[in-house]
């Protein structure tokens, strides 16, 4: 299962358009823009959060849960590592997660591992969250939202000599016994530089407010290095390398763990300035992502009564190419480009007896029978003021998809029925051996400046996603995919105003998003399946903050609700009304911090998603602050003061042999929690 030469095999025609690129020459013009890490209360683009993950202050297991801050933006927790975003009551492949300019798709078919686990958080400089399709360069689809997840890129062009800078980055957590361990090194010149990154985490299970073990250990190793070569003040070349190491993730919302997960990524990336005008930028990417992921029920929990012994070993690898090109006049700014990217999937299920020695080697099922996913892509974006105080954004792009599964007509050695033939048992279908589709999407945003710090907005969006490999060809007898599920295609309309004072700001928004052929999994028969019905959701989030010289206020919110309006149903897995307040003293030198998170119960449940629990509010107290001493920043808190019970909405039900009294609840939070962090810089 490790073979790493897959890694290595890039599509020739991607390589080559990457690797002509590197050799244009065109007139030097000044260094490409530096990505800047900012953050605000209130985003300098509509429809836009940008999160410093420099600035962080409590240890967190992987990049989904401290996201959890970001108003509109919740997970689902299914064990302590491995949380699934939800932005906007949207989950998922809605979800565009781009890993430093890489799409990374995981594992497990069960999403032990989403994108977010192979993006270790103290190694990443900062995550732009845009909202909704409110832009076409990143890939098709996007409904809810884009997450880019960012490396500041160096800039060593104004220094005479090499240098060499980094960090490190320490915590420990009481609850769970959790310690983290981040460092990066960076050295270069003019001519180029070297970046060693890595990061190493653990923790065992944690106790609830009830004190109830929850399970949630694990391990995870990450590390990497990139060189980069500067030639002149207009040239950027990067190439990189990274790998991640998980080991024995226990998850209280499973029915098994998983003794390994195993990422490789290789990334070559370009950029060249043109011009001041006209065409002004050319840049490229091209990245390859192997996992490796394995999950079974008995190397890390006992067999349960009358179960079999089960493992599933998977592979999963996403390639990923983009080229763009800017065009500037005047105010004025034009991109096109395109973008590829091919997901090749395989999972194969061994069963056992339970009594059996060593692992079960008897092939049941075919999950995904070598399944292979391909979009391509052009797209052009326009960012065009009409005068002083009007400007228009606007973005059209066209997709070409193509799926297959190569292994639909074998049947496993222990089984008895291949994938063609289950889907034939659910549906009633034969199985055509290739899907393709050719859609579009769309948006258009008109700004208006109300004054210099103030902007009204409306933005229309169309965006279409395609089943993934699960939705489409997962196949098992209890689990089946649909190789016939239409796309989704989503029209949202949004209304905002932003408002940023200095001292005092708010930014709110409206938004109702019209799904049609929405991807539901019906999970109220006896075989869960997926079908297409046509969905409405709609919310709100607002955000205000006030500031008297050091002294701070915030609070931001998010509500969604999401509606089967043919089946008079809801749609599974939407959070009811979060929020979270914040009080206190923030200088530069030190800061003290009391911050309420809260979120209200909600009834609105999903019959057909499986839904069976009606949650209760709540509301968390935190304290946290920080002090500067020289470059060293010490960082402490405590999460869940009064040692509350409580759960996110969202969360899977409880499987836990081991806390049999909460199954079928969703998996509680951590309980009280003793913190502490240091943050050097060199």
């Amino acid at each position: 299962m490790h073979n790493k030469q897959r890694l290595l095999a890039l599509h020739p025609l991607a390589l080559g358009v990457c690797l002509g690129l590197t050799s244009l020459t065109s007139v030097a013009a000044e260094t490409p823009a530096r990505i800047q890490v900012q953050a605000s209360a209130i985003p300098e683009q509509p429809q836009q959060s940008r999160v410093d993950l420099q600035q962080t202050q409590a240890p967190s297991a992987d990049l989904a849960e401290s996201l959890r801050k970001v108003t509109g933006v919740s997970s689902v927790r299914m064990g302590g590592h491995g949380l699934d975003l939800v932005v906007r009551g949207q989950s998922q492949t809605r979800l565009n997660v781009l890993v430093d300019g890489a799409y990374v798709h995981g594992g497990c078919p069960n999403r032990m591992d989403p994108p977010t686990v192979y993006a270790p958080t103290t190694t990443y400089d900062a995550v732009t969250l845009i909202r909704g399709a409110s832009s076409v360069q990143h890939g098709a689809g996007g409904g809810g939202a884009t997450l880019l997840i960012e490396r500041q890129r160096p800039d060593f062009s104004q220094v005479e000599t090499s240098q060499v800078q980094g960090q490190l980055n320490l915590g420990h957590s009481s609850n769970a016994n959790a310690y983290e361990m981040g460092a990066q090194v960076l050295a270069g010149n003019q001519s180029g530089y070297i970046r060693l990154f890595g990061e190493y985490k653990t923790a065992d299970d944690y106790q609830d407010g009830d004190g109830q073990d929850i399970r949630a250990a694990y391990t995870s190793r990450n590390a990497g290095v990139a060189l980069g070569f500067t030639p002149d003040e207009a040239t950027w070349l990067e190439l990189g390398y990274e790998v991640g190491r998980l080991r024995d993730a226990l998850y209280a919302g499973s029915g098994m763990d998983s003794p390994y997960s195993d990422h490789d990524k290789v990334s070559l990336k370009f950029a060249r300035q043109l011009a001041q005008q006209g065409w002004s930028q050319v840049a490229a990417e091209l990245h390859a992502s192997q996992v490796d992921h394995l999950m079974d029920n008995y190397s890390l929990r006992p067999v349960m009564p009358g179960a079999m012994k089960m493992r599933t070993p998977t592979e999963s690898d996403t390639y990923t190419a983009k080229i763009s090109m800017d065009y500037l006049w005047e105010a004025s700014k034009l991109t096109i480009g395109t973008n590829w990217q091919q997901n090749q999937r395989q999972a194969t299920a061994y069963g056992g007896m339970a009594s059996m020695a060593g692992d079960p080697q008897s092939e049941k099922f075919y999950m995904w029978p070598e399944v292979t996913l391909n979009t391509l892509g052009v797209f052009a974006e326009l960012m065009h003021p009409l005068n002083e105080v009007l400007a228009v954004k606007t973005g059209l792009r066209v997709d070409y998809h193509q799926a297959e599964a190569d292994r639909l007509h074998a049947v496993p050695n222990g089984g008895t029925l291949s994938a063609a033939q289950v889907y034939q048992n659910t549906y009633g279908i034969q199985v055509d051996d290739e899907y393709t589709d050719t859609d579009w999407g769309g948006f258009a945003r008109l700004e208006y400046l109300l004054n210099a710090n103030a902007l009204v907005y409306t933005s229309l969006s169309r965006s279409v996603r395609h089943a993934d490999a699960t939705e489409r060809y997962f196949a098992r007898t209890n689990w089946v995919g649909n190789p016939e599920i239409a796309p989704e295609k989503h029209h949202q309309l949004e209304v905002g105003i932003q408002n940023d004072q200095g001292m005092w700001g708010y930014n709110a928004s409206l938004y109702s998003n019209w799904v049609q052929d929405y991807i539901l999994l019906n999970k109220s028969t006896p075989v869960a399946r997926y079908m297409n019905q046509d969905a409405h959701l709609y919310g709100a989030e607002f955000d205000v903050f006030a500031r008297h010289g050091y002294r701070v206020a915030s609070l931001g919110f998010a509500w969604t609700r999401a509606k089967l309006d043919d089946l008079n149903d809801n749609l599974p897995q939407i959070p009811p009304l979060e929020g979270r307040f914040r009080l206190g003293y923030e200088s530069p030198k030190w800061s003290a911090l009391t911050e309420v998170v809260f979120a209200a119960g909600q009834d609105k449940l999903s019959q057909v998603g499986g839904e069976t629990y009606t949650s209760s509010g709540y509301g968390i107290l935190n304290l946290l602050g920080h002090y500067q001493a020289g470059g060293v920043r010490w960082r402490a808190g405590v999460d869940n003061v009064f040692d509350r019970t409580y759960a996110h909405h969202i969360n899977r039900y409880s499987t836990d042999p081991f806390a049999m009294q909460l199954n079928g609840q969703p998996i509680h939070e951590a309980g009280r929690s003793f913190w502490v962090g240091m943050d050097y810089q060199f």
